[in-house]
């Protein structure tokens, strides 16, 4: 439970909260042509019509650039909880050095748990189920249009300027909260982020060691097919042996596979993805605490100032109060559907993850059953030589 469930505080705008998606996205996946290792294709529906797809090919750059546009063209977006956005691919053109299964299929998420259409994809839902960035005029044409204009370039911040800046704002950070629900959020989301984190860095390392057996055991099945010897007396019923139990453990190896890319595809890729976005809320609520200390200290600068500046130090005040007040307006339905999306996503996911898990189980319980039944069959045709 966040400090969100307990406190009071009023719902958002129901102008901005009943909204609707105004698209749908269904699919995205990579594109499978040459050379193109960086583009997506996106297939969506405008809502509430279904019945018209629009099926358009995207590139990393074009998703990168229409998120500059949403969040980073000079307007500010205190109190939003912005969806966070991938730093850069995980597939590259050297993407054969990633891991792979032993029949040498890419292990989604592995490593670098999460695939990169899982990124995508669920930036853009959230995109897209938000009240104001979903209803922006840069997304029709983005999931409509396939010829779109050439993306600009991409921006980045100064980095010494944003050191210095993400250094001050530390500071402020640390400040007290006049108002408990938003003082009670932000110490929730500092301890919930470590724990997030801690539980992802270990459900990862599970994968990471799912995989390496799997692995092991690809290496002991092919150990066990190659013969010695040649193909008489005991070196023959060794082989006959051998066979046999390579099939058992190959059956073995593929559950483990299936096992490992369920786990990393389902709860390992939504810890990440909420590990994240929680940091993007302590992100909005130090922006949030950065406005309260400029707010109080135009209230200090106003009650020391002479009565020859008063003017000029009221509006500064006025404006810092209504920046404060904004922001905080805004904060308060964006932590409440944040929650409310936060909830959502991870027990949808714990049943994916939970529900797959059991029918993998069965499924190759009933395999490794009958390998066992055709192992013992051809083991009692074996005849050792006298």
């Amino acid at each position: 439970m966040s400090a969100s469930d307990s406190s009071s505080s009023p719902e958002p705008n129901s102008t901005q909260a009943d909204r609707e998606p105004k698209f749908i996205v269904e699919s995205l996946e990579p594109s499978n042509r040459d050379n193109e290792y960086d583009k997506f294709i996106i297939v969506s529906t405008r809502n509430p019509d279904t019945s018209q797809k629009y099926q358009v090919t995207r590139s990393f750059h074009d998703f990168q650039f229409l998120e500059q546009q949403l969040f980073h063209c000079g307007q500010t977006l205190h109190g939003y909880i912005l969806p966070p956005f991938p730093q850069q691919l995980n597939q590259s053109k050297d993407s054969k050095t990633l891991p792979e299964t032993s029949n040498g299929k890419l292990l989604p998420g592995y490593g670098r748990f999460v695939s990169d259409e899982f990124q995508l994809f669920h930036w853009l839902r959230h995109v897209l189920e938000h009240p104001v960035f979903g209803h922006s005029g840069l997304i029709e044409p983005f999931l409509t249009e396939r010829n779109l204009p050439p993306p600009g370039k991409i921006t980045k911040p100064m980095g010494i300027i944003k050191s210095i800046q993400d250094t001050i704002d530390s500071r402020k950070y640390a400040h007290k909260d006049c108002d408990t629900f938003f003082q009670n959020e932000r110490d929730w989301s500092i301890k919930v982020f470590d724990l997030m984190q801690l539980a992802t860095e270990n459900f990862n390392s599970t994968i990471n060691a799912r995989h390496s057996l799997s692995q092991v055991l690809a290496h002991l099945s092919a150990a066990l097919s190659v013969p010695v010897g040649d193909n008489t007396g005991l070196n023959k019923v060794a082989l006959q042996t051998n066979l046999s139990f390579s099939k058992a453990i190959d059956g073995y190896r593929e559950y483990v596979e299936a096992e490992t890319i369920n786990g990393a595809s389902t709860l390992g890729a939504t810890l990440l993805l909420w590990t994240r976005f929680v940091q993007s809320e302590k992100e909005m609520l130090k922006q949030r605490t950065c406005l309260l200390v400029d707010y109080e200290s135009a209230n200090r600068n106003y009650d020391r100032a002479r009565y020859q500046r008063r003017p000029e130090i009221e509006e500064a005040k006025s404006n810092a109060e209504r920046a404060f007040e904004k922001c905080s307006d805004i904060a308060r339905g964006e932590i409440k559907r944040f929650q409310a999306a936060r909830v959502r996503d991870l027990s949808k996911s714990l049943r994916d993850y939970k529900n797959t898990q059991l029918a993998l189980a069965k499924e190759h319980y009933n395999k490794l059953s009958e390998l066992y039944q055709q192992v013992t069959e051809e083991l009692k045709t074996v005849q050792i030589p006298s």
